[in-house]
């Protein structure tokens, strides 16, 4: 996780860190984990990549629900989106992910799409 943190700009580490990510709740339970799944959005292997924007889809807005973590785990997606990782071609985790393939970028624009959705 610091490996990965180190390259991204302070403001979006301090994100991640004065966090308390276990004071907050998504749908199974504390947040305490989120910070990882987050961190893994940037990994360079594509499966991490896409087990971690897995767990937002889950856990963070269930089925377009929000929950405590889903603003702070937001603001850090917000923040990553120009990262050289966003070119990475994404593709879905699930079975119903029958779309073509997309890269990272398009695929955190479309949650966070969700996420304003849900909280209209």
């Amino acid at each position: 996780m610091r490996r990965i943190l180190s390259g991204l700009p302070a403001v979006t580490q301090a994100l991640l860190w004065e966090t308390d990510w276990a004071s907050h709740r998504h749908a199974y339970g504390s947040g305490e984990d989120i910070p990882v799944s987050l961190c893994s959005l940037l990994d360079e292997d594509a499966e991490v990549r896409s087990g971690a924007l897995a767990t937002l889809d889950m856990g963070v807005l269930h089925q377009g629900s929000l929950y405590t973590v889903t603003a702070p785990a937001a603001l850090f997606v917000a923040a990553i989106l120009d990262h050289p990782m966003g070119l990475a071609e994404h593709e879905g985790h699930f079975p119903w992910d029958d779309g073509p393939p997309r890269t990272l970028r398009a695929a955190l624009l479309g949650w966070l799409g969700q996420v304003a959705e849900s909280a209209a």
